[in-house]
């Protein structure tokens, strides 16, 4: 069939990842389909439910990311998560592509910055340097 013809046009897809602590079942860096999203919040789907998020706790993108995500927190060395499957893995260096153990694949690596720091109790605060008087 030509296209055009026929057949109904390919939903839209748009992705969503948690950049933010909130109380919620997503997994950082890793992304979730968008139902739906609002002025204010938007629905993404995790194991099969829809869940209501704040637009300022996630990002969202219009296609899949096909990079690792990085995330990163104070509390712990930071760790990647495949696009693909999400499983995440310790993070070594800085490496241009990593291969997934669990679903087998290679993929590139996100640019440093973006990386994905959550901000939590535990993070860093900035902290002003001391004044000479």
């Amino acid at each position: 069939m030509a296209a055009g013809q026929g057949g109904a046009s390919p939903p839209v897809e748009r992705w969503a990842r948690l950049v933010v602590d909130v109380k919620c079942p997503l997994r950082r860096g890793a992304w979730y389909p968008v139902l739906s999203a609002g002025p204010e919040e938007a629905v993404v789907v995790v194991r099969d439910r829809a869940v209501i998020l704040p637009h300022h706790s996630i990002e969202i993108v219009n296609t899949r990311p096909r990079q690792w995500a990085i995330v990163s927190r104070a509390s712990f060395a930071p760790y990647a998560v495949c696009p693909s499957c999400a499983d995440r893995v310790p993070l070594h260096g800085s490496p241009a592509q990593l291969w997934c153990t669990r679903c087998h694949q290679a993929f590139g690596v996100e640019p440093a910055d973006a990386l994905v720091t959550p901000e939590d109790g535990d993070a860093p605060k900035s902290v002003p340097p001391p004044t000479e008087d």
